[in-house]
């Protein structure tokens, strides 16, 4: 439950008047604990951390009832640690006018990174440009690193000198790749405007084929037992068992692969085994290998 003061006619609400943007949370703060951060800035209106199956994204928003108190708020405590990380806040922008304007970003794709790159190297890579947030070189369940990572800013101006500054610079045996991140519908729509109609059926195919339906499920079996048994063919993107509203399963669910090859492996391995005292089939309602 989300409870805020009532305001019928706010002109706030409309404008976003107030309203700071903080990321980089630690995943123990909670909505209610987000005040906490900013009890001496002025009066709080609301505040929110945006979740995901209960769990935070790791970041929110906080609007103040004036915006002198949200600069003051973001003079203050922006760059600060909070439980172990460094906070960054900054001025809350709504969509559309984001989209009617220059990109504004801190976060920054980085791709070509030779193996032995870890999150330090390039943090020290990156900081020449300012304010560094956090960095993160991405790795593999194994721990193998995947030749890409990503390197927040404390702000955009830092961002984007960085960007044009290292984007194709060699670093190690390999010329550097940096872009603002994206995110998947963002780097989607991208990709249908520079190759048209080709990227979108080319993508529905790819979903088409990727993705497994499974039927005759157990009631026991849950989404992380689902994954459990087709995670060892494959990289499983996700799995789900559909269940009524009342929260009970309804007996089948879906498992989408991150390639083409191993939904077929999984369906040839497992069509037919047994979990929770009941086999369970997969049809060939996505992934037809008999048409």
């Amino acid at each position: 439950m989300r409870t805020m003061w009532c305001e019928r006619e706010s002109i706030s609400r409309k404008t976003g008047i107030g309203n700071l943007f903080v990321k980089n949370l630690d995943p123990s703060i909670t909505s209610a604990r987000l005040p906490e951060i900013f009890p001496e800035y002025g009066t709080v209106i609301s505040c929110k951390v945006a979740e995901e199956n209960g769990k935070s994204k790791g970041y929110g928003f906080v609007q103040f009832g004036s915006e002198d108190s949200a600069m003051a708020a973001l003079d203050a405590v922006h760059g600060t640690m909070q439980d172990g990380k460094k906070l960054c806040v900054s001025k809350f922008v709504r969509k559309s006018e984001r989209n009617n304007a220059e990109p504004v970003f801190t976060n920054l794709y980085v791709k070509n990174l030779d193996e032995d790159i870890t999150d330090d190297l390039l943090k020290n890579k990156f900081s020449a440009f300012g304010n560094i947030c956090s960095t993160v070189v991405m790795k593999d369940e194994k721990g193998k690193p995947k030749g890409f990572g990503f390197v927040n800013f404390g702000s955009h101006e830092e961002a984007k000198k960085a960007m044009e500054a290292l984007n194709g610079e060699l670093f190690g045996s390999k010329n550097l790749f940096v872009g603002r991140a994206q995110k998947k519908d963002e780097r989607a729509e991208t990709l249908r405007q520079i190759y048209g109609e080709k990227y979108t059926i080319s993508h529905r195919e790819f979903s088409k084929n990727s993705n497994l339906h499974i039927k005759n499920l157990d009631v026991s079996v849950d989404d992380k037992k689902l994954k459990q048994n087709f995670c060892a063919h494959g990289r499983v993107i996700s799995a789900i068992v559909i269940r009524h509203g009342d929260g009970t399963s309804k007996g089948f669910g879906f498992v989408p692969y991150s390639n083409l090859e191993d939904p077929n492996k999984a369906l040839r391995s497992l069509n037919g085994k047994r979990i929770s005292f009941l086999f369970f089939s997969i049809i060939s309602y996505i992934v037809n290998m008999f048409s």
